[in-house]
C-alpha cells in the first residue's frame, strides 16, 4: 500500500506520483464503499482505470484497476451500491457502456457491457446514481424511431443485467449534460434543455419509471450542470 504525503491534496495518475502513469490523467469521478473510495478517470496509459483510497489518504493499488483499455475522449462516471460493488460508466465513441468493481478491488467486467440500445451519433456522458441495491444509468441517444435525441434511462442489477430501457424527454442537443442522485425513495435526475435554455428534472421511482417532470430554472445558458448531491433534508 502506497503512502501520501500530509500536504491535504496530491497526485493519483501522473508520471511522478506513486502509480506513475505516464500522459495525461483527466475526468475523474468517485465513490465511497464505507471503507474505500473508488476513483476513476481517462488516462493515455490504459483507457479507464481506477484505484482504491483509503479514508486516511493511502493508494491500496498502486498499479491501478483496468476498466477499459479503450482509447480517445472519454468521460467515467462511477456510483457504489451497497449489495458490494461500484458501477462504473463511461461513453465509448457514442455508445454508453458499464463495468462492475468490487470493493476489494475485483474488475468483474472489463471492456464493459453495452447499457445503450442506440447510439448518439456523436461522444456523450453517461451518470450514474444507486439506490443501494440497483443502479439508475442516464444518457443521450437516438431513439429508433424518433427524429432527435431522447433522455434515456436503465436499471443495471448487481448481476450486470440491463433492464427497464426507457426514455424520460426529448432532448435539443447531443451535449447535454445530467445529474442524478438517489433521495427519499425516488431517483432524481437533471438535466439541461438547449431548446428552451433551461434546467429541468424528474423523479424516477427505483424501477425506472417517470413519475414526474419539471422546469427548475428559465434562461440557463450554455451546457455546464452544476453538480448536485441530497442534504439529509435538502439538495
Amino acid at each position: 500500500m502506497a503512502s501520501l504525503p500530509d500536504s491535504g491534496d496530491f497526485l493519483i495518475g501522473s508520471d511522478h506520483d506513486t502509480i506513475g502513469l505516464m500522459g495525461d490523467q483527466k475526468y475523474a469521478d468517485l465513490s465511497f464503499d464505507g471503507a474505500n473510495y473508488l476513483v476513476v478517470w481517462n488516462s493515455d496509459a490504459g483507457g479507464i482505470i481506477g484505484a482504491r483510497i483509503t479514508p486516511e489518504g493511502q493508494i491500496v493499488d498502486p498499479g491501478y484497476l483496468g476498466v477499459d483499455c479503450l482509447s480517445g475522449w472519454s468521460l467515467p462516471n462511477v456510483a457504489y451500491s451497497s449489495a458490494g460493488a461500484h458501477l462504473v460508466v463511461w461513453n465509448e465513441g457514442c455508445l454508453a457502456k458499464a463495468c462492475r468493481v468490487t470493493s476489494d478491488g475485483q474488475v468483474l467486467d472489463f471492456g464493459g457491457f453495452l447499457v445503450s440500445p442506440y447510439s448518439t451519433e456523436y461522444p456523450t456522458r453517461p451518470s450514474v446514481a444507486s439506490d443501494g441495491h440497483d443502479w439508475l444509468v442516464a444518457w443521450p441517444a437516438y431513439s429508433e424511431n424518433s427524429e432527435g435525441l431522447d433522455l434515456w434511462i436503465a436499471r443495471v442489477t448487481p448481476e450486470g443485467q440491463v433492464q427497464n430501457r426507457s426514455v424520460v424527454a426529448g432532448l435539443a442537443y447531443y451535449d447535454v449534460e445530467i445529474g442524478l442522485c438517489y433521495a427519499d425513495s425516488v431517483y432524481w435526475a437533471v438535466w439541461n434543455d438547449q431548446a428552451t435554455l433551461s434546467l429541468r428534472c424528474a423523479r424516477i421511482s427505483r424501477e425506472g419509471t417517470v413519475i414526474s417532470s419539471a422546469c427548475i430554472s428559465e434562461r440557463v445558458t450554455g451546457f455546464s450542470l452544476p453538480p448536485f448531491c441530497y442534504g439529509p433534508e435538502t439538495f
